[in-house]
This record gives C-alpha cells, structure tokens and sequence, in this order.
C-alpha cells in the first residue's frame, strides 16, 4: 500500500513538473486590427484632442489609416477635434488634429492683472470660439490583449481670423 502510494506520489509530481517546464508561446498583441476601436480618456495641459479632461474614440478605417474623435473641457472653453493619423510599424505615426473650442463668449473670465504703479485689477475677458490645427506625431504602446497607450506630441495653430481671439470685458 505504501509503494502504490508513494509511485502514485512520484508519478503525479513528475507530471506537474513537466506541466511547468512546457512553455507556452505567448499570443501577439493586436494592434491595428481591421475594424479595431479604441475608447479612452485624455488629459494633459495642452492636449490638443481633448483639452485638461475628455474622452476620445479611435478607429481604423483602412490598413494605414486612424480617425478619431474627442470632446473635452479645455482653457479655451468646451473642445470637439477631429484626428487622423498614419499607422507605421515603428509605432511612432504621423498625425493631424483638427480642433475647434468654443470660448466662453457669454461669460467674462475674471484676470487680475498688475497695473504700471504696482496695483492690481481685475479686468474681465470674454474668449471667442477658435479653431486650431495641430501637426505631429504620435507614439503608441500596445499590451498584450491589444489595448493601447499613446503620447502626442507636437505644435498647434491658431486659425484666428483676428490677432486678438478675446474681447476685453472693463479696463
């Protein structure tokens, strides 16, 4: 009875070992999949897509091609864009962003400002609704179940018809 109880013990013990010594290859991740969409949120002080706080969705419309749509709050008021990025095997990918904030065109923003004999005043703004385009390039982390990570970076333009998008409230 002992030695069926100490083969069986031997047996099971050599058969977990071989469990655990057979590797298992690893899934790829699956980035960029045909019809892959991607849900997320975006901070950053000057997140071109989705301003201080939003959320951003993301598609692949064909083999190289990303569109994306953000919405956010933003310093300029609310912001919408619009993102279209070209897919590269290096994962760093050219990018556009189209963007339009809406300003704050019925409520003044209240700035103290220093004036010439040291003093300081407040002097209300008003924001008009401006549209900017940003060019630049956009790094992009995958995990194993194909979730992704991005960094943008690069420099925004001012569409302002006007040099001055604001109109001063008193001063």
């Amino acid at each position: 009875m002992k030695n069926l109880f100490a083969a069986c013990l031997f047996t099971l013990a050599g058969a977990s070992s071989f469990a655990q010594s057979t590797p298992t290859p690893p899934s790829p991740p699956k980035p960029y999949q045909e019809g892959s969409l991607y849900l997320g949120f975006g901070t950053g002080l000057a997140n071109t897509s989705t301003g201080y706080l939003g959320i951003k969705l993301d598609a692949k419309v064909a083999d190289k091609v990303m569109l994306g749509v953000g919405a956010g709050i933003s310093s300029w008021g609310g912001r919408i864009s619009f993102t279209g990025s070209y897919i590269t095997k290096s994962n760093w990918c050219p990018m556009i962003t189209i963007a339009r904030s809406s300003g704050s065109p019925n409520d003044s923003i209240q700035i103290d400002l220093q004036t010439a004999d040291g003093k300081t005043r407040k002097v209300g703004m008003y924001l008009d609704a401006i549209n900017t385009v940003s060019l630049g390039v956009q790094k992009n982390w995958y995990t194993p179940r194909g979730n992704r990570f991005y960094l943008d970076l690069g420099y925004c333009f001012s569409m302002a018809t006007s040099s001055t998008p604001f109109r001063v409230a008193d001063g």
